[in-house]
């Protein structure tokens, strides 16, 4: 899961900071570990591999984006059709009132 959003366990007090995908993720010190730790082919290829989860994200960014959007604009467009309807069903009933009273008038 992205950005720790996961739950956590109750009792683990495990906090990693160099884990991308922890809520406790530390950048400087992730950067740090791999220059310390990696070549610099792996680090080319740690490099292409965030690039591409990068990638996928906004991917799925700009997915949830669009449907959210169409989905605004569906209710928008509903919520406009009840509105013609409420008000066409006020006028109607109101005239259907109106006429009770004049029949029930005399």
């Amino acid at each position: 899961m992205y950005y720790g959003m996961e739950e956590e366990t109750p009792g683990s007090s495990t906090v990693d900071p160099c884990d991308i995908n922890g809520a406790h993720f530390d950048p400087d010190m992730y950067l740090s570990k791999l220059i310390k730790e990696k070549s610099l082919t792996d680090l080319m290829d740690e490099e292409a591999k965030t690039v591409t989860q990068i990638r996928a994200l906004d991917s799925d960014m700009q997915t949830l984006v669009y449907e959210n959007y169409n989905k605004f604009i569906s209710a928008t467009d509903t919520i406009r059709k009840v509105r013609v309807v409420l008000v066409y069903h006020t006028v109607y009933f109101t005239l259907t009132a109106e006429s009770y009273i004049y029949i029930f008038a005399f």
